[in-house]
């Protein structure tokens, strides 16, 4: 028996292998969205970001079995922790880690490190052969875990990035066919929110821009007479234009 033969269900629902992450490094936490930990998802989610190049993968399971505190719905606790916390790593269907109704994997982990698990926020760090290397209870921080990946993934980048994804020409319209238009819907289709429901106010545009760190460059489309389009893009090349304009009139 190994980790590798252990099935789990996505948060869909579907049958997901663990066998699917051979040689990876996982990191497996049981999470809750009412706990007093339940901001780790920021420290989690900076350790995925920094190393998930190097192997790593975070693999979210929401427990519900600790005073309750991780009610809801698969779908409402993945959006919960995506939308306050911008988590982008895996998060598997709620399971329970202690008792008769276990979770498989859950109990795999305990044989390896024995131990009932206390509460929320548990870690177990598995190497790249599946090996169960680490167990770290849920006052550790996962910043304080960062040496032990690092022996295992090698150091991370000294100064960290900003995540920062250019989308240009992000029209306050979808336009059938815009290239521009099919970036902003794949991008934001990966945090649950539908183009379409939004309703892109200046003051709503800028915070959604803000929040998922995407810089927007203003675009104006118009048809060009010929069955195509033109386009201006940036401030500067639509002033110049609409100036033009002024002058005419």
């Amino acid at each position: 028996m190994n980790i590798y033969n252990i099935t789990v269900k996505d948060n869909k629902g579907n049958d997901y292998p663990l066998a699917n992450l051979r040689g990876k490094t996982l990191l497996i936490v049981n999470t809750a969205t009412k706990c007093g930990f339940t901001p780790q998802y920021k420290g989690l989610e900076a350790l995925y970001e920094k190393y998930q190049e190097k192997g790593l993968v975070v693999l979210d399971f929401p427990c519900n079995q600790f005073l309750s505190q991780a009610p809801g719905s698969d779908e409402e606790i993945d959006r919960f922790a995506r939308i306050n916390y911008g988590t982008t790593f895996p998060r598997f269907q709620k399971i329970e880690v202690n008792g008769e109704k276990a979770s498989p994997l859950y109990v795999y982990l305990k044989e390896q490190k024995p131990g009932k698990i206390k509460w929320n926020f548990t870690k177990f760090l598995v190497n790249d052969s599946g090996e169960v290397v680490a167990r770290y209870e849920s006052p550790t921080k996962p910043e304080q875990i960062e040496g032990d990946l690092a022996k295992l993934l090698g150091p991370g980048s000294k100064t960290e990035k900003p995540l920062v994804k250019a989308i240009t020409g992000l029209t306050l319209f979808s336009l059938d066919g815009c290239p521009h238009c099919a970036i902003a819907k794949t991008y934001l289709k990966k945090f649950g929110i539908k183009y379409e429901d939004l309703s892109w106010s200046k003051k709503e545009n800028d915070a959604t821009f803000d929040f998922f760190h995407i810089k927007a460059a203003p675009v104006l489309i118009s048809p060009d007479g010929k069955g195509g389009w033109w386009r201006l893009e940036g401030e500067e090349a639509i002033g110049k234009w609409a100036r033009k304009q002024n002058k005419k009139e």
